[in-house]
């Protein structure tokens, strides 16, 4: 597509979509639009391209019908669209910016030795954010009805949360209604909990429109789990939290706020007087496989953690592997921007997978690295999960790690839901 709409320039060009559209991503959206700005720019009429979001789903609404038309007119008047559609992305960044104006710190010389470093080494690549601190738990209340429609989050009845600024959703077991913690008898049957982990799906949040398999919580919660489903930031209804993020925190990133919502997450979980607190499981897929496991690392209250197609280590992700390397969470998405002073110097990364995975033994963890997912490839996630077998078995529990190779994409389908769900079975 880079090269249909470099072709029209330089005459006038309106792209219009939807912020929760399903079928698009307001973040791919975006990277095509910096990507053909400049063959624009290149032909004196930067002007002539423009982006619309409008609010909701896919279809068009009136005010988007009367937009197209004012698009036309400005044309027919050989006036710049881009004067009136002004482009406002979800997802800024330029790491080149962020680095002049933000120099990474240099990190510490020495590599990890144990848990405690490996987290204290972890929390300098996530940055200088707020330190941990237990949220404000409010159940019963959190995202309107509206909002939800429009995310359509899966059909299920839901009860609401809010933790902190975040709000969640809690799915029960058709056999289990919520039970606050005023009403609950003393030998209330306690559920298993997990908390859903999302990828980045810009547009649609936690629920996902395109996919492969079933709507994770709703398999979840048939297999008898409480679940506890949150937006991730940049995603669904909290994109626009994302827009000015570095402005507001320049020194933070947006993972360290992923991992922080994570662990205020737990604290919503073990505020419902349903769930078992010693049954707590983080369950990833895509980014949210990469923050699982981070903050399984960092939170022993994570019983299990779960990560499918989270992650590739950083020490051996060279531009040369061709998933992108550590530019794709410095330079592309902005997950992680200390990583982008390692890009050529791969090896020198002072905190890597290996450790980030030794420092949740000898709690259960489950790896899942798909044959075919070229963005993690599996034989360097392989070669991670087996170094760190070595602090499972200091604990006597290398069974508690486990690493599944099935032969698929990067998906989160049936068969690996299912898998994830015999693993999550506790004793």
């Amino acid at each position: 597509m880079h090269f249909v709409y470099a072709l029209i320039a330089p005459r006038p060009v309106l792209m219009s979509t939807a912020i929760n559209d399903a079928v698009e991503s307001t973040w791919a959206v975006e990277q095509m639009y910096e990507s053909i700005a400049p063959v624009w720019r290149l032909l004196g009429k930067s002007g002539n391209l423009a982006l619309r979001y409008r609010p909701g789903q896919h279809s068009p609404d009136a005010a988007t019908y009367a937009a197209h038309s004012q698009f036309l007119s400005l044309c027919s008047e050989n006036k710049a669209p881009a004067d009136v559609f002004r482009y406002r992305p979800y997802h800024p960044w330029d790491y080149a910016a962020w680095a002049k104006l933000n120099p990474p710190p240099v990190p510490p010389t020495q590599p990890p030795t144990g848990p405690r470093q490996t987290r204290q080494l972890l929390g300098w690549l996530l940055g200088d954010g707020p330190a941990y601190a237990p949220a404000k738990v409010t159940l019963g209340d959190g995202e309107s009805e509206e909002i939800a429609r429009t995310l359509n989050r899966g059909g299920l009845p839901r009860f609401k949360c809010r933790s902190d600024d975040v709000n969640a959703d809690f799915y029960y077991p058709s056999n289990q209604a919520p039970i606050m913690a005023a009403q609950a008898p003393p030998d209330m049957r306690k559920l298993p909990t997990v908390i859903l982990l999302a990828p980045l799906h810009c547009s649609r949040g936690y629920a996902p429109g395109y996919r492969r398999g079933d709507i994770p919580h709703v398999i979840f919660t048939k297999a008898g789990f409480l679940v506890l489903a949150f937006d991730p930031i940049a995603t669904g209804a909290r994109q626009e939290e994302r827009r000015d993020f570095y402005d507001r925190h320049p020194r933070w990133s947006i993972l360290g706020k992923m991992v922080l919502d994570a662990r205020h997450a737990i604290d919503a979980v073990l505020a419902n007087p349903n769930t078992d607190p010693q049954r707590v499981c983080l369950v990833g897929f895509g980014m949210g496989g990469f923050v699982a496991a981070c903050t399984a690392a960092l939170d022993e209250r994570v019983a299990a953690a779960v990560s499918v197609s989270g992650f590739a280590p950083f020490r051996t992700d060279t531009d040369a592997v061709g998933d992108g390397g550590l530019r794709r969470w410095s330079h592309l998405y902005g997950w992680l921007p200390r990583l982008g002073q390692f890009v050529g110097r791969e090896s020198e990364a002072p905190v890597d997978f290996p450790e980030i995975l030794s420092a949740i033994a000898p709690r259960r963890m489950l790896v899942v690295a798909p044959k075919l997912d070229w963005r993690h490839p599996c034989e360097n996630v392989a070669q991670t999960v087996e170094a760190a077998k070595r602090a499972y078995r200091a604990h006597n529990a290398v069974d508690n790690l486990q690493f599944d190779t099935p032969n698929c994409l990067a998906e989160f389908n049936n068969d690996i839901q299912a898998r994830v769900i015999r693993f999550m079975s506790f004793p």
